[in-house]
């Protein structure tokens, strides 16, 4: 299983089948690591693929943004939300609802019916950009002095709604290319690790998922753990309480009726118990989990004691003359079974493994029940 901080190694061509019709992941470590085969368990298949198709059209938008920066050095990317005419020139400055609308800013009137005023927000990049286009320090107090902007960037007296003989200069497109540039482009860029962004599944726009602010078409930026984090419910200190979850959004409680709470490693956990209630192998659980050890099963086993009073297999470890086998050692040997298909009992007896019912063909004869 991959854990959340690795899911940005994931691409278009990750999930794949082998020859003997087993599906894997491919996944590319972003710090150039070698790239490593995760093994999708038979019962999870259906749902790994489906996954994986979604992340797939979510990232879609993103990584079509990523593309066209990198083809189109000097272009900024005119999207479905802009304004202006089709032959718009690229070093024109833009007016008010030009701007707004080219970089995500809500324009029009809100639900009192007022204007809305993107000016009174704060964003340290559009001051800087506007700041410098317009030869001041700190536009706002210089320029607009708390009085009212029009959308021909005229200044209104607040009160009279007259103008007052400032006009305000905005960014062109070409202008606001530059700030993608340095908004959203890596050192790397347009790399991540041993393949392309635009490849990456789990590449987003800007304000993707949020629910105020509206999303950034032209923008890209890599899943952070801490997103994953706030959209299962983590609680994490950020001075204005807990971040809404999609458990929030969708109403879903705990057992008990209290806010629903996970943190990134849980559904490890949870999915190691889900595969040992069905039965599944230990060395398999173990494989597709990274574990040279299988051991380290025990901490992933969330079953009750009453679930566990049924037979269960002896946990062993994967050994070898000098000592534990790495990861890669152990896939080696392991790689060409499956659940249906396990290894021979003298693969597993090589390799230290706990030898199964299953595996000495006694499964069928002997019924798991009549041995509790």
């Amino acid at each position: 299983m991959i854990k959340a901080v690795q899911l940005n190694g994931l691409t278009v061509n990750s999930l794949q089948k082998s020859d003997k019709g087993r599906w894997y992941l491919m996944w590319n470590p972003a710090k150039g690591g070698d790239p490593v085969k995760k093994w999708v368990p038979k019962l999870l298949e259906d749902v790994v693929k489906q996954a994986f198709d979604r992340l797939i059209d979510i990232s879609a938008p993103a990584r079509a943004a990523a593309k066209f920066a990198h083809e189109n050095p000097d272009i900024f990317l005119a999207h479905d939300k802009c304004i202006t005419p089709t032959d718009f020139p690229h070093d024109k400055p833009l007016t008010y609802d030009q701007f707004a609308s080219a970089i995500g800013l809500k324009i029009g009137k809100d639900a009192k019916g007022k204007e809305v005023n993107w000016t009174h927000q704060n964003s340290l990049w559009i001051s800087d950009l506007i700041n410098d286009l317009n030869g001041v320090t700190d536009w706002k107090k210089e320029l607009l002095k708390g009085n009212i902007l029009s959308t021909r960037n005229e200044v209104l007296d607040k009160y009279t709604n007259v103008p007052i003989d400032t006009t305000i200069r905005f960014p062109s497109y070409g202008d606001l290319r530059s700030v993608v540039d340095n908004q959203y482009k890596t050192s790397d860029f347009p790399s991540y690790g041993d393949v392309k962004l635009w490849d990456c599944i789990t590449l987003v726009r800007d304000n993707e998922f949020h629910k105020d602010f509206a999303v950034k078409p032209f923008s890209w930026v890599i899943v952070s753990h801490g997103a994953v984090s706030d959209a299962i419910g983590s609680e994490r200190p950020s001075g204005k309480g807990h971040i809404e979850s999609v458990f929030d959004e969708l109403t879903v409680t705990d057992e008990d009726g209290s806010r629903l709470k996970l943190n990134t490693h849980q559904p490890r956990h949870w999915l190691n118990t889900k595969l040992k209630l069905a039965g599944e192998e230990d060395w398999l659980i173990a494989k597709w989990s990274g574990r040279a050890d299988v051991e380290q099963n025990k901490a992933y086993d969330g079953r009750t004691q009453e679930q566990k009073s049924r037979l269960t297999k002896r946990i062993g470890h994967v050994v070898n003359g000098e000592g534990v086998m790495t990861v890669a050692q152990a896939n080696q040997f392991l790689s060409p079974y499956t659940s249906e298909s396990p290894p021979p009992a003298i693969v597993l007896h090589d390799l230290g493994l706990p030898v199964s019912l299953k595996s000495l063909g006694l499964i069928s004869q002997v019924s798991l029940s009549s041995l509790d």
